[in-house]
């Protein structure tokens, strides 16, 4: 934020600033077209660099298991380098000599390194003359064991990997056949309805030759699954090329009302894309509104990609908790909780924020027992029963203390 306002991101006093070329043009004076789409590119980059960050670091962040460590931790961490510079110094030498050196084996470059790095030659000459000379005819004697293991551990290398590659191989074929096989289907599919349907006229012609539902929904499937895997269309969401979706656990069928919509969405995306005229200067000039409004809708998927991360580590910190609260029930009674369910007289499940009040009956241990749950939107009075552990059991329960 602080080099979006134009000042340095840390104080001068305690982190020693290294003023350049480069740090000067981060910081002059610009038009306010260059400003502005600065500051536009880079609050997309800092928002990819926190989901990224929190990704990575989560065991560190609040709430992980290393975020507030024990004195035990600390003390065997003690010793730990605070960063990779060594080992990457290492690879950079053994680059170095790998360009040097190319015929030499791999145990000849260790030698070398770790020569240098353990300082051998100054502890060598520290011995006395008959501990150098026996410390020198032992490393002779073990050389034929030291390059036999090098040959071992190189052909158990090479074997490994060659293993590796065969099984990507084997999976690539396998998927190549699997395509190949859906597609010859989905084309031998198409042909039993008359083809694909290209508009919506078409796609109401070729409903009423199917009496059932359960054929209409199947012909919409086909020509959906068509457009996916044959044509490889483009789909507003995931979600317009699939039979259904799954809401608190259970799978639930689209309509043949929702398909059709589904497929003439579909249709009238690709068919616009086709038919876009080209841009023969090679740019595409945009105005401010519309700059600023696919700003707003990318910051909004970065925003639910973040949220979404971040809603993954809590449900699995959560679901480690679900053998404690069935050995003791009353565990989570009192505990702040979210709650991921179906409001009345919705379809789509949502996250509640709530509180767990009290178990609904007298369980035993090893249970999962029901509990009453009030909901923050809902009104004073208002409790419901939940099986909460179950829901925890299938990641739909977050604690929040």
């Amino acid at each position: 934020m602080e080099l979006c306002l134009n000042s340095e991101v840390f104080d001068e006093d305690i982190v020693p600033i290294h003023r350049d070329d480069m740090f000067d043009s981060l910081f002059e004076e610009q038009s306010v077209q260059v400003e502005t789409l600065t500051q536009e590119a880079l609050q997309i980059i800092f928002n990819s660099w926190l989901i990224l960050f929190e990704r990575q670091a989560q065991d560190q962040l609040p709430g992980g298991k290393y975020a507030s460590p024990f004195s035990e931790q600390l003390e065997q961490a003690a010793n730990v380098p605070a960063s990779n510079m060594a080992s990457e110094r290492d690879f950079g030498v053994f680059d170095l000599f790998l360009h040097l050196k190319p015929a030499a084996r791999l145990t000849s470059h260790e030698a070398l390194i770790m020569w240098t790095n353990n300082r051998t030659t100054a502890w060598l000459n520290s011995l006395s003359p008959e501990e150098k000379e026996k410390c020198m005819a032992d490393a002779r004697a073990n050389t034929g064991a030291i390059l036999a293991r090098y040959k071992e551990r190189k052909e158990k290398i090479f074997q490994q990997r060659k293993e590796k590659l065969l099984q990507k191989q084997r999976a690539k074929e396998a998927a190549e056949r699997k395509l190949r096989q859906q597609r010859l289907n989905l084309v031998n599919g198409m042909t039993e309805f008359g083809g694909p349907w290209k508009s919506e006229k078409e796609i109401k012609e070729g409903l009423m030759k199917f009496v059932s539902a359960k054929e209409r929904q199947k012909a919409l499937v086909t020509q959906l699954q068509f457009q996916k895997v044959v044509l490889q269309a483009k789909a507003p969401t995931k979600e317009h090329f699939q039979q259904g979706k799954t809401v608190s656990g259970k799978r639930i069928l689209f309509s043949v009302e929702q398909l059709s919509q589904h497929l003439l969405e579909i249709l009238e995306l690709n068919i616009f894309q086709e038919t876009e005229p080209e841009n023969e200067g090679g740019l595409t000039y945009r105005s401010l509104d519309d700059r600023a409004k696919t700003l707003s809708e990318e910051k909004a998927k970065l925003a639910k990609k973040l949220r979404d991360s971040r809603r993954k580590v809590l449900i699995s910190r959560s679901k480690k908790l679900l053998s404690q609260f069935r050995e003791n029930p009353l565990l989570l009674v009192g505990k702040r909780v979210m709650h991921n369910c179906i409001e009345d007289g919705s379809e789509q499940a949502e996250w509640f924020n709530a509180t767990v009040v009290r178990l609904a009956v007298d369980v035993s241990v090893g249970a999962d027992p029901e509990y009453i749950i009030k909901y923050d939107v809902d009104d004073d009075d208002d409790e419901r029963t939940m099986p909460l552990l179950k829901d925890l059991d299938k990641r739909d329960l977050i604690l929040l203390n």
